[in-house]
């Protein structure tokens, strides 16, 4: 399973997301099919649909990220730039606080470390038993 591609740039662990396809229970999947007429409501990742499938608008941090030839917002010289917060603000599948410390990990860490506990830190974050906090993982020394 190639991780990085699993990986929304913007730090949305796509593999771990409720409304990816492997992940779907039947709930989910027939609220869905009511509300957008469709079959195949299962997303397979914003890097396989040129984008959010749940997102109405184009996205511009899969865009921009594309142009500047990197494959996470973190690579950026100026990360985090207003198209990401604007970006990660209007997502609604996560938080930018988590999407934010999510790249920072990968950043400092790897991709594999971080994806060994990133299914546990998201349920934990979205149960609120999980807590980003502000401090120095991610900024970028000058």
């Amino acid at each position: 399973m190639d991780f990085n591609y699993l990986t929304a740039p913007c730090g949305i662990d796509c593999l771990n997301c409720e409304y990816f396809h492997k992940n779907m229970d039947g709930k989910l999947k027939m609220k869905l099919m009511k509300s957008i007429d469709c079959d195949n409501v299962g997303c397979m990742g914003c890097r396989s649909e040129d984008g959010c499938r749940y997102y109405k608008d184009a996205c511009e941090v899969l865009k921009c990220v594309n142009s500047k030839g990197h494959y996470f917002c973190q690579e950026c010289k100026c990360f985090p730039c207003d198209k990401y917060k604007v970006g990660a603000e209007k997502c609604g599948f996560g938080t930018m606080e988590l999407m934010m410390h999510n790249l920072c990990h990968v950043r400092n860490h790897g991709i594999e470390e971080w994806i060994n506990g990133s299914k546990t830190k998201r349920k934990k974050f979205l149960e609120g038993k999980f807590f980003v906090e502000r401090g120095e993982l991610c900024i970028r020394k000058k």
